[in-house]
């Protein structure tokens, strides 16, 4: 997962006696270049290198002996010859310390030793989970396994009472609504944010210094998969923090393959093809179902005992594809006697809203199941879907399917999109490819595979983006991201373009000239959006408090434009 050039830094250092009479630690590959003695003060001569064998800084650096902040005028050298922040200086294995005002003295740089230069591109920025309100974060992981995070200070957005441990060795992260988890190579994990949603995990800290193999979440709380297959979790203890109840049947299904989670519970599927639930009883962590009662519960548990290949969610239901093609729910979403048939053989995958679920079976045909208004009834669009379904995707409370025609139908809430009539006419059969649909709560925004972008739904909230039209007509999209209230265009050219909520993300102005070009990729949270750009550095925009700002953490993204005179 580390992609990074190795950039050899010699030090020397001239005083005004000879060098002749230094006796290096470690030789240099290089001789460091003659360089004046300065009256009555030693200095340390650094000339990077990168791997190439070119000097990285021209002519070296020279920095004072004794003089404070020695590391900080380094990095500000090598970055504004490299044109950017995003690298760590390493003495031997150790990271070189940065912070304060330590001389080269203190540092303890000698004549000929080496430090490195380790290019830190951008891996990834996480978001915290949706939905998380407007308390929203931000977790960047860098190419060196460092983290930065920014946004709501209680949401995940502070991560100073764990920066030591973020500085490097960071492998993946993962998040609930307010509160992140950083898993490191060594196996342990570090996590901070709201200490009532999985911020705080000092109660099973023995439990996560090694041996910790992926992680999952909830909305509330965390789970930890160790390499013997047991689980750890940690954070709210109703709604998946605590994981005691189910212990047997953790540990008696071979270990966990994978989880899934509603807003307050898990499902782990065991490698034996069992389920282990545990969490909010009646969003997914028990076998109640919203369907039946006693009876329907001992059935469950003998339908999750084995043979399951995956699960899916929504906000308090779970739905269990079984290996024969059927499908088993249970949670808050009713699922009536005859679906339950319709359900028991040809099923390929599911999808949800937040509340209802779509299976796609083997002929393109599709059932659906949940409360009407979020998409659990599809017999308005019964005929059209009888052309043959792709595949389907989902806002909050509508669904539309992709057929084979090239076509689209929506279906469910019809202020949110599952009305799609007004832009009918450019969801008809169409030669030209789905590449993708993407929604905010209550909006559509369809991408052709030849750039093209329709939008429909709240108008409000992503459904209209006339104000935009002329850009997405003029250069195609690549990709499209959404916060809860707005869209993002990536165009083909490297700029951005928005439309929505203003204070979510549809605003685009105070940022415009730095999403004018060189963007390679958009993530967002509910409230925010954050551009990768190809030079390493970051752009925000969208509610300042849920990580639209990121100007506390802009240093660390830094990035030095370097002007020949």
């Amino acid at each position: 997962w580390l992609k990074f050039e190795v950039a050899p830094v010699v030090v020397g250092r001239t005083t005004r006696r000879t060098t002749a009479h230094l006796a290096p630690r470690r030789r240099a590959m290089f001789e460091p270049p003659e360089v004046a003695a300065v009256a009555e003060v030693e200095t340390v001569t650094v000339l990077p290198l990168l791997v190439s064998g070119s000097e990285a800084v021209p002519g070296g650096v020279v920095l004072g002996l004794r003089a404070p902040g020695a590391a900080a005028a380094l990095r500000r050298r090598v970055a504004a010859s490299l044109g950017s922040g995003q690298f760590a200086l390493l003495a031997g294995t150790e990271l070189l310390a940065e912070s304060g005002n330590a001389s080269a003295e203190q540092l303890g740089l000698r004549h000929g030793d080496v430090i490195t230069v380790v290019r830190m591109a951008l891996q990834d920025v996480h978001p915290t989970k949706f939905p998380g309100g407007d308390r929203g974060a931000f977790a960047a992981l860098l190419g060196g396994g460092s983290v930065v995070a920014w946004g709501h200070p209680r949401g995940g957005g502070d991560s100073s009472t764990v920066k030591g441990q973020l500085r490097s060795g960071v492998a993946t992260l993962c998040s609930t609504g307010h509160a992140f988890a950083a898993l490191k190579v060594d196996g342990s994990v570090v996590a901070w944010g709201d200490p009532r949603r999985g911020g705080d995990c000092a109660g099973v800290q023995d439990e996560l210094t090694s041996g910790v193999r992926t992680l999952f979440s909830t909305r509330y709380a965390f789970a930890a998969v160790r390499d013997d297959g047991s689980v750890v979790a940690w954070g709210d203890p109703q709604k998946g923090g605590e994981c005691s109840g189910a212990r047997a049947e953790l540990a008696g299904g071979g270990g966990v393959a994978t989880m899934a989670s509603t807003h307050s519970a898990f499902a782990a599927l065991m490698e034996d093809g069992s389920v282990a639930l545990w969490g909010k009883s009646r969003e997914g962590g028990s076998r109640w179902t919203a369907s039946g009662g006693q009876e329907s519960e001992t059935r469950l548990r003998e339908q999750l005992a084995g043979g399951v290949k995956s699960i899916y969610a929504c906000n308090a239901s779970f739905a269990a594809l079984k290996t024969d093609g059927s499908v088993v729910p249970w949670g808050a979403a009713y699922c009536p006697a005859q679906v339950l048939e319709d359900l028991a053989a040809g099923v390929e995958e599911i999808f949800s809203t937040d509340s209802a679920f779509a299976a796609l079976k083997a002929g393109g045909g599709v059932v659906t199941w949940g409360p009407v208004e979020r998409g659990g009834d599809s017999s308005p669009v019964r005929a059209p879907l009888q052309r043959g379904v792709q595949t389907i995707f989902a806002n909050q409370a509508a669904f539309a399917a992709v057929l084979r025609d090239g076509s689209v139908v929506t279906w469910g809430d019809q202020d949110a999109g599952g009305d799609s009539s007004a832009v009918q006419a450019q969801l008809g059969p169409s030669d030209v490819g789905v590449r993708a649909i993407c929604g905010t709560d209550s909006a559509f925004a369809l991408l052709r595979e030849d750039g093209s972008v329709v939008a429909w739904g709240d108008r409000g909230r992503g459904g209209d983006a006339s104000a935009v039209a002329d850009r997405l007509a003029a250069t195609p999209a690549h990709t499209l991201a959404a916060t809860g209230a707005a869209f993002a265009a990536l165009l083909e050219d490297g700029a951005v373009v928005a439309w929505g909520f203003g204070n979510a993300g549809g605003d685009t102005a105070a940022v415009a000239e730095r999403l004018s070009g060189g963007v390679q990729a958009v993530s967002a949270n509910e409230y925010a959006f954050v551009a990768l750009k190809g030079d390493g550095s970051v752009v925000t925009w969208g509610y300042a408090n849920a990580g639209g700002d990121s100007s506390q953490v802009q240093d660390q993204f830094e990035v030095v434009t370097v002007t020949a005179s």
